[in-house]
């Protein structure tokens, strides 16, 4: 069975300048917002590498005033990995997302 991902990322206070290198990183993903103050991309379908292998790329070309989070949806095992990161530091979260849908069930 075929492990299907989706992946949703944001990265808040590049300049203009501070993307462009950053694109070329984000090469199996989509860019949603090219924003450099509110960078998006997104993924969906079988990822090429392991996440956080992708996720320390991301970190080691990352300014040192940027900031970012990444949400990781592992279909198979409906769990959500909440990543939060600097160029320096990074936190995980795992939510079940039965947990999460029923969390924010409200907002719809």
């Amino acid at each position: 069975m075929t492990q299907l991902h989706r992946l949703y990322g944001t990265i808040f206070g590049l300049s203009r300048e501070e993307v462009a290198p950053l694109l070329s990183l984000l090469s199996p993903c989509e860019v949603e917002n090219e924003d450099p103050a509110h960078f998006e991309f997104s993924f969906e379908g079988v990822f090429p590498e392991p996440i956080d292998d992708f996720l320390e790329t991301i970190q080691l070309h990352l300014p040192e005033h940027a900031r970012g989070h990444l949400d990781y949806i592992d279909n198979d095992a409906w769990t959500l990995f909440r990543y939060t990161f600097t160029q320096q530091t990074k936190t995980t979260e795992t939510i079940h997302l039965d947990d999460y849908l029923d969390r924010y069930r409200h907002f719809g």
